[in-house]
Formats: C-alpha cells, structure tokens, sequence
C-alpha cells in the first residue's frame, strides 16, 4: 500500500459540518481517550474567531484532507490557531498559539475508503503549526496547552514523539491564564529540525 496524499486548505463550513456529522459520532464511539470527544467544530469555527478578534487577534481556521480511492476529498484533521500571540517562553516575541486540533482516528480511515498508509496526523497536526507560524514570519514559534481530558497518552505524544518543549509549571503566562504545567513550545533550533524532518512529504 502506498501512502496517502494529504493537503491544508481554509476551513469551509461545509468542512465543520462534515465533521461533526461524519465523524464526531464515530470519536465520541471511541474507546480511546481523547480530548476531542465533546468538541463542536461548527461552534469553534464561527464564534471562537470572534472572542480572539476582541481581543485584536486573529485565528486561522483550517483543515486537512485527504485523498479517499474515488479521488474524493475527506477531512481528516481540523485545526484552529491564534495567529500571534506571545511566545509562551519569552512574551517580547510572537508565536502561533494552537487553540484546537483533532484528527481522524486511524482505525476509521477505511470507513472513508481511505487506504495506503495514513500518516501521523497528530505529527502533521503540529507541523501544520509550525508551518503556518514560519509563514506568518514568526520563525515557526508555537505553543499549546495539552487538554487535561487527553490523559497522559496526548503528554507523552507531545513531549516524546513531537519532542515539543514543556513548559515549567511555576513560570508565569500571559496574564489570566495559570500554568498547569500542561504548556509546551517549541524554540528556534528544535522548530528547524521539526519542520526539516517532514520536509520530503511537502511539495
């Protein structure tokens, strides 16, 4: 089997809708503990850009698809980031703070005729990220919060395998928020090499 091709485009309504119809249920099904259960990707894409614009922020909403066996385009990860926003480590910079991410279980690829060898979505979750931070010129800087509903499989995905920097607990966030030591980065030589490392999948 080969691998499957996957491309990010701007969240369409139509996108969000799809989700939550088509493929909400089946993560709610899930045994697996997943932050995402309860999520509603119709409900982050229209009003959550509106809380951050309050705040003179803007977010990006988007999503990547991938190419089912009838050529078809099926959402298989949703992404909502905050443009800029300071750099978690280091507030004089700016970063591209992840709001929410989600993928698509691998175990459900075949329901949507999707075969090959799915990639790791968590992984091109992040450097999804990482990529729209370097092209907005923040030089790939990102931060994030592991949701608590995650459980320690998301923590251990994000330090061991994305190898995302965790920040300590009793260092001080942007004002009103507390540090629950669930918070990671990334910084300049660690971004290089994540972005490099996919590098071969990009066209």
């Amino acid at each position: 089997m080969g691998s499957v091709p996957v491309r990010v485009s701007l969240m369409r309504s139509q996108d969000a809708t799809y989700w939550h119809n088509q493929m909400q249920p089946l993560i709610v099904a899930s045994t697996e503990m997943r932050a995402d259960r309860h999520w509603d990707r119709r409900l982050f894409r229209r009003v959550l850009p509106l809380v951050q614009h309050l705040q003179r922020r803007r977010c990006l909403a988007l999503t990547t698809v991938a190419e089912n066996d009838h050529a078809e385009a099926v959402p298989v990860a949703m992404h909502l980031l905050i443009e800029r926003y300071p750099h978690l480590s280091d507030w004089n910079l700016g970063a591209t703070f992840v709001w929410f991410m989600c993928a698509m279980p691998k175990d459900i690829f075949t329901r949507f005729d999707i075969s090959g060898v799915p990639p790791s979505l968590g992984r091109v979750c992040v450097d999804v990220a990482l990529t729209a931070s370097h092209l907005l010129g923040l030089e790939g800087r990102i931060g994030l919060h592991c949701a608590p509903t995650g459980g320690p499989r998301l923590m251990s995905f994000y330090k061991n395998h994305c190898r995302l920097l965790n920040l300590a607990e009793h260092l001080p966030l942007p004002p009103f928020h507390g540090n629950d030591g669930r918070f990671f980065y990334t910084e300049d030589e660690l971004t290089k090499d994540l972005l490099a490392e996919l590098e071969h999948l990009r066209e």
